[in-house]
C-alpha cells in the first residue's frame, strides 16, 4: 500500500507539473497574441494616417481644381459679357453673362435638367446651365476643352484673353 501512495504522489506531482506547463504555454500564447494585436493596431494606425494624408491631398487637389474652375467661369463671364446679365450676342442667339445658346438648354434638359431659355439672363442660373453642360461634355473640367466647347471657332487670342483674365483674378 505504501508503494501505491508513493505512485499516487508521483502522479499528482507529474499532473501538477503538466498543469503548470500548460498554464505557462497558455500565458505565453496569450502574450504573443496580445503582441500581435498591438502590432496590427500599430499597422492600422499608421495605415489610417497614410490614408488620411492621401485623402487630404486629394481634397486639396479637388478644392484647387474647383477654385480654378470657378476662376475660369468668372474670367469667361468677363470676356463674354463684362458681367452684363442682359448681354446679347451672336445675332441674338447667345444671351446672358455667359452668352449661352438655346442648344445648350436643349442639351442639358435632354438629360434631366429643367432650364428655360430665360434662365440664361440670370447669372446664377447661367452658371448652373454652364456647369450642367460641362457635366455632360467635359466632366473632368478641362479648361482648354471648356474654352473650345464654349466658342469652337475662336482662336488663340480668345483663349489668351480668358487665361489672362484668370491670372488677374488669381492675384
Amino acid at each position: 500500500m505504501k508503494e501505491w501512495r508513493q505512485l499516487a504522489y508521483m502522479g499528482a506531482g507529474l499532473s501538477l507539473s503538466l498543469i503548470i506547463g500548460v498554464i505557462i504555454i497558455f500565458e505565453t500564447a496569450v502574450k504573443q497574441r496580445d503582441l500581435a494585436y498591438k502590432e496590427v493596431e500599430t499597422y492600422k494606425s499608421a495605415l489610417n494616417v497614410e490614408i488620411n494624408k492621401h485623402a487630404a491631398r486629394e481634397a486639396a487637389k479637388q478644392a484647387e481644381k474647383e477654385t480654378e474652375w470657378n476662376r475660369f467661369i468668372e474670367a469667361l463671364i468677363f470676356v463674354e459679357s463684362s458681367g452684363d446679365s442682359q448681354a446679347v450676342g451672336d445675332g441674338g442667339k447667345a444671351v446672358g453673362v455667359l452668352q449661352i445658346h438655346p442648344s445648350w438648354i436643349e442639351d442639358v434638359n435632354a438629360v434631366g435638367y429643367h432650364f428655360a431659355l430665360n434662365d440664361r439672363y440670370d447669372r446664377g442660373k447661367s452658371i448652373a446651365i454652364f456647369n450642367a453642360y460641362h457635366d455632360i461634355y467635359n466632366p473632368e473640367r478641362n479648361i482648354e476643352r471648356a474654352i473650345h466647347l464654349h466658342n469652337p471657332g475662336a482662336g488663340v487670342a480668345y483663349r489668351d484673353r480668358i487665361i489672362n483674365q484668370m491670372n488677374q483674378l488669381k492675384n
